[in-house]
């Protein structure tokens, strides 16, 4: 159900047929934006279906991990990095992992077992930049701590081709997020990453209708991602090279946001509809409603074109992240395929069903 976003030629955008009957409807500009809110309801119960059938295999602690796993990836490694999440699951990493071990402590034995099973480790593969003396600190730890593992998950590691490095910003590379989901992990160890976003939601203000507290709710939900740090990687890029000038955060907020986003509610969501818990779930639609819109992509650039045109409307209507969803859905359903004609839209057949005119 993914769409790989950025790969999609934005540039290629032609007008639709909805297009041209919006420039000939103006006033129905409000109703595309009811449309669209109704496509982003379609998206988000789509990710809740997709999770719940991969809970009908796991966790929902483990379908969490997954699904962050994925989204870290983004964009170039979400199949090695979802590969990565399904070797080494949550459950075995809290086995490798004394109880009454430092959160540092914890993170760096998490880090240990996903970079040498992903074939990560210096001793696995070549260092780019030379490494001072707290890298080879560092690194000395993290391979003491893998070798002592090596007997157990050796046979597990993976392709080192898996990875891709180019394309990507170094702040972004698969160690700094992998470093990223060791730390958030060994931070809720004991109650699960899964709880305290659940918890998060319980207990935000018990007013989901009101979109400044619903946004209130969504940030809190970001910090707990945004709160990922590692004193080691903070200043890192990677084993080897200079150590940066200052702390950089391992998850951006613009990753946090697509995280909550794509991952977080609509996983709760599924966990709500499995529990008959309808006074979450109304909750959980009212943060979606609420929801920023994500920064623009290939897809989303493409569809305000192929929509809109340069008429300016796309500013004006697609104005939260649940109608961003709605472009997608569209796409997904219509303008991407090429067994349906634009004559098939949904979109189009309802602008031009009587009651539109």
């Amino acid at each position: 159900d993914e769409l790989d976003v950025d790969e999609y030629p934005a540039a290629d955008a032609q007008g639709g047929l909805c297009q041209q009957r919006l420039a000939k409807l103006p006033a129905q500009a409000a109703w595309v934006g009811q449309f669209l809110d109704f496509a982003g309801d379609e998206r988000i119960l789509a990710k809740a279906r997709m999770f719940s059938r991969r809970l009908e295999s796991t966790t929902f602690e483990q379908a969490l991990y997954e699904g962050v796993m994925e989204s870290l990836g983004y964009k170039n490694n979400k199949a090695p990095f979802l590969q990565l999440a399904r070797l080494a699951p949550v459950a075995e990493l809290r086995r490798v992992v004394p109880v009454d071990a430092s959160a540092t402590d914890k993170a760096q034995r998490i880090q240990a077992l996903l970079f040498g099973i992903g074939n990560l480790l210096p001793s696995q593969r070549p260092v780019h930049g030379a490494m001072d003396e707290e890298s080879r600190a560092y690194v000395g730890a993290v391979e003491a701590l893998w070798q002592a593992l090596t007997a157990e998950y050796g046979k597990r590691a993976m392709d080192k081709d898996a990875w891709s490095f180019a394309g990507s910003r170094p702040a972004n590379s698969p160690p700094r997020r992998i470093a990223a989901m060791s730390c958030l992990l060994a931070r809720h160890g004991e109650e699960g990453l899964f709880k305290a976003l659940l918890m998060a939601v319980e207990q935000a203000e018990s007013q989901p209708d009101d979109p400044s507290k619903a946004r209130h709710a969504l940030r809190g939900l970001k910090a707990i991602f945004m709160a990922a740090a590692d004193p080691f990687w903070d200043r890192r890029y990677g084993f080897g090279g200079q150590r940066l000038a200052r702390p950089l955060k391992l998850i951006g907020d613009e990753r946090c946001a697509a995280i909550v986003l794509n991952v977080v509610l609509p996983l709760l969501l599924a966990y709500a509809r499995q529990k008959g818990d309808a006074a979450l779930e109304k909750r959980l639609h009212a943060l979606y409603r609420a929801h920023p819109k994500l920064p623009v992509n290939n897809v989303t650039t493409f569809m305000n074109c192929r929509i809109f045109g340069s008429s300016g409307r796309a500013v004006e209507t697609v104005t939260t992240a649940r109608r961003q969803q709605g472009l997608y859905q569209v796409f997904k359903d219509f303008c991407e395929r090429d067994d349906i004609t634009c004559g098939k839209c949904a979109m189009l057949l309802a602008l031009d069903a009587p009651t539109r005119e």
